[in-house]
C-alpha cells in the first residue's frame, strides 16, 4: 500500500508534464498511456512487485521484479484518463503486464 501511496503522489508530478499516447514522450522518457479499456480490461501479473519510484529529470523509474528470463516483456503504465474533484486530484494507474513468460527465473529491471 505504501509503495502504491508513493507511486499516486509522484504521477501527479508527472502529470503535469505532457506527454504521448503510447511509447518515449519528449523528456526520453516511458510514456503514460491513457486507455479506459486497457486500464479495466488489460492483463494484470499477479507476481509483478513494485519495488520502489522516484523521479529523475522529469522521469518516473520504477524498479520493478516479476518472474520470466526467457521471453521479452511487454509492460505498460496506464491510466483511464479520470481524475477524482479531490484537491490535490488523483489519478489511478496500473501496471499492465501479460507475463506468459514459462521461465521461472526472478527479474528485478528499473522502467522508465
Amino acid at each position: 500500500m505504501k509503495n502504491m501511496l508513493s507511486l499516486f503522489a509522484t504521477v501527479l508530478l508527472l502529470v503535469t508534464y505532457s506527454c504521448n499516447n503510447e511509447g518515449i514522450d519528449e523528456n526520453g522518457c516511458l510514456s503514460i498511456i491513457i486507455d479506459e479499456d486497457l486500464f479495466e480490461n488489460g492483463a494484470q501479473d499477479a507476481s509483478t512487485v513494485i519495488n520502489s519510484v522516484k523521479v529523475e529529470e522529469k522521469c518516473l523509474i520504477i524498479s520493478l521484479s516479476y518472474t520470466g528470463g526467457c521471453e521479452s516483456h511487454d509492460i505498460k503504465f496506464v491510466t483511464n484518463g479520470f481524475e477524482s474533484l479531490s484537491n490535490p486530484p488523483i489519478w489511478y494507474f496500473k501496471l499492465i503486464h501479460d507475463n506468459n513468460d514459462p521461465c521461472e527465473a526472478y527479474l528485478t529491471e528499473d522502467w522508465e
